[in-house]
C-alpha cells in the first residue's frame, strides 16, 4: 500500500474493519500481550503517518481520538 493512492478514510477502514477483525479472529484462543499488540501495530501506524505527511513522531493519540479518526486498538479490543 506503500506505492497506492488510498485516502486516510480508506485506510482507517482496512484497519478498524479487517485488520482488527483478523487478528481477533486468528488470536481468539491465545492473549496478545500489550507490548506485541503495539508491535503489530506499528507498521500500519507508520504507513498512515507516511500518507498524511505527517511525522513519524506525532502522538499516536492523534488517530486514536474520536474526532479525528477513531483508530481501534488491538488490546482495548482483545480484552
Amino acid at each position: 500500500m506503500n506505492y497506492k493512492i488510498v485516502t486516510d478514510k480508506q485506510l482507517q477502514y482496512i484497519f478498524n474493519a479487517v485488520i482488527i477483525s483478523r487478528i481477533e479472529y486468528r488470536s481468539q484462543l491465545t492473549f496478545i500481550s500489550e507490548d506485541k499488540c503495539r508491535s503489530l501495530i506499528a507498521p500500519y501506524r507508520i504507513l498512515f503517518k507516511h500518507k498524511l505527511n505527517i511525522s513519524k513522531c506525532a502522538p499516536n493519540a492523534l488517530m486514536q481520538t474520536r474526532l479525528l479518526y477513531n483508530f481501534h486498538n488491538i488490546y482495548d479490543v482483545k480484552i
